[in-house]
């Protein structure tokens, strides 16, 4: 069974149930957050951050469990002022590529590139490679 928890509060809903974004009163933003477990060894962890329902801040990563423990695979996001993705291996060593996109299509590529090559990006991470 497919499970969505919210980072938050740790609330548990099937994937048909509708997520519910934080809403800071008055302010105009707005936190989507959320853990979507693709298969028992393998989750896709999603924030964003909107002000006036524009992307600010965002972070996509998908995570692998190896020998006991959650480790980071991908990670696209924007914290170096710039929308970029970082590829892991199992030793820890990363890779940065920048993505040369706005932080709105960044997290849309982000979210479609992992839930279309999870099985793949966690083949390879498994074997010793980068995704």
């Amino acid at each position: 069974m497919l499970l969505v928890t919210r980072f938050s509060s740790l609330v548990t809903a099937l994937p048909s149930t509708p997520l519910r974004p934080r809403v800071t009163e008055g302010s105009g933003r707005e936190i989507m957050e959320y853990l979507i477990m693709l298969d028992v060894d393998v989750r896709k962890r999603h924030y964003h951050l909107t002000e006036a329902g524009k992307v600010v801040k965002f972070v996509v990563q998908l995570e692998v469990k190896s020998m006991g423990s959650w480790k980071p695979v991908l990670r696209y996001d924007c914290s170096h002022d710039y929308a970029h993705k970082d590829s892991c291996n199992l030793e820890g060593k990363t890779r940065k590529i920048s993505l040369y996109m706005d932080y709105e299509d960044a997290l849309s590529f982000a979210d479609d590139d992992i839930n279309e090559n999870w099985p793949i990006y966690r083949e390879r991470f498994l074997r010793g490679g980068f995704p």
